[in-house]
């Protein structure tokens, strides 16, 4: 399903960006979206611009969200973007100002300040990915510098992909007033067949996440899996090149290795291979009993304690490392080597301890031994 490939890897596929896949895309819908309905309970939408499938989590992890953003107020902007690129019409344009002054007046009295630098930058991040994903186009000027001038004007275009960013709900989202209701009302008209709801669930959790893991012995996502392992294991693989491991209380997809659908790990990049150290050295530890595990294969450490075995890990390691991280110093390096751990779901973060999720079992790497004793030489 080369298709669906493509329609994974991407938020979604403009015509305008790439004609030729959006045309082999959307002559292979009619085959791919009965598959995807019945196994995901995903939608593809087609206009004449773009197609996108609507990819929801089965389950809504601490790492999910747009990874640009830093902040709640970030979000909030966004959205005020979304509104107020609904009521532009398609390649109308609209300078910076009428943006910050629509904003402004969405937000309570004095809870934007524009003068603020932070502020400033907040709204940068947002348009940059604004930019990114293509639902603006920059005509003239440029943003960067209102981080510095709250008065520096830009010309942009509105797109008009804006009004697909958000997904279509099946009930009044007026209704809805927290997490757990949107949960919900993802799966309202389907509450009489269970059955459907916890596949399509345990297909997404699949899909997007980095593993499932079993919550308690009585878990009914992993009863579902362990009865048809090989139905999901097949349907999976006809999708990508990949296998399903499946353990005591998680499983996995495996990518093949020439496989790039979506975020693989680990990237080629130092970041990711000090993250494989770490992930092996935790496994050591539970091996030798430093660290316990419950029934559930899950390991908590006190955050600091982990912080400091990874400074002492990247310590032990930084003769292999490029010159940027040996400058970064031990202490920054292990924040970001954390905050990676984090962003991928291997570790969860809950108040002042770190819960390591079975993943971390599962890989692991080190640098070479033979290659570190030449280096030391």
């Amino acid at each position: 399903m080369d298709a669906l490939q493509e329609l994974l890897k991407r938020k979604w596929i403009l015509r305008k960006e790439d004609p030729d896949l959006y045309n082999m895309v959307r002559d292979s819908v009619k085959e791919i979206r009965k598959f995807v309905q019945e196994k995901f309970g995903y939608m593809i939408i087609v206009t004449p611009y773009l197609i996108k499938l609507e990819k929801i989590p089965g389950y809504v992890e601490e790492w999910m969200g747009i990874q640009e953003f830093q902040s709640v107020q970030e979000y909030q902007m966004f959205c005020f973007v979304l509104l107020f690129l609904e009521s532009k019409e398609r390649e109308e344009q609209f300078v910076l100002s009428s943006l910050t002054e629509y904003i402004q007046m969405q937000f309570q009295d004095g809870v934007i300040d524009w003068t603020h630098f932070n502020t400033r930058r907040q709204l940068v991040r947002v348009l940059k990915y604004c930019l990114s994903i293509h639902i603006i186009e920059l005509d003239d000027g440029s943003e960067e510098g209102f981080i510095k001038n709250k008065d520096t004007e830009a010309l942009y275009e509105n797109t008009g992909y804006s009004r697909y960013v958000i997904r279509n709900f099946a009930h009044d989202i007026m209704d809805i007033h927290s997490l757990e209701d949107i949960k919900k009302s993802e799966w309202f008209s389907m509450e009489e067949d269970r059955g459907v709801v916890r596949r399509q669930r345990v297909y997404r959790r699949f899909l997007l996440s980095p593993g499932i893991y079993r919550k308690d012995k009585n878990d009914e996502d992993f009863v579902y899996i362990r009865h048809y392992y090989r139905q999901i294991e097949k349907d999976f693989q006809s999708i990508m090149p990949c296998n399903l491991h499946l353990h005591a209380s998680s499983g996995y997809i495996v990518l093949d290795e020439d496989c790039n659908v979506g975020t693989i790990f680990p990237s080629r990049n130092t970041i990711s291979d000090l993250v494989l150290v770490c992930m092996q050295q935790i496994t050591k530890k539970i091996k030798n009993r430093t660290l316990n595990v419950n029934d559930e294969e899950i390991t908590f450490i006190e955050k600091e304690l982990l912080l400091k075995w990874i400074r002492k890990w990247i310590k032990e390691n930084l003769v292999f490392l490029p010159k940027k991280y040996q400058d970064m110093g031990e202490s920054l390096v292990s924040e970001n080597v954390l905050a990676t751990m984090k962003s991928y779901g291997f570790v969860d973060e809950e108040e002042n301890r770190i819960k390591i999720n079975p993943i971390c079992g599962k890989i692991g790497g080190g640098f070479d031994v033979e290659v570190k004793k030449n280096v030391n030489k």
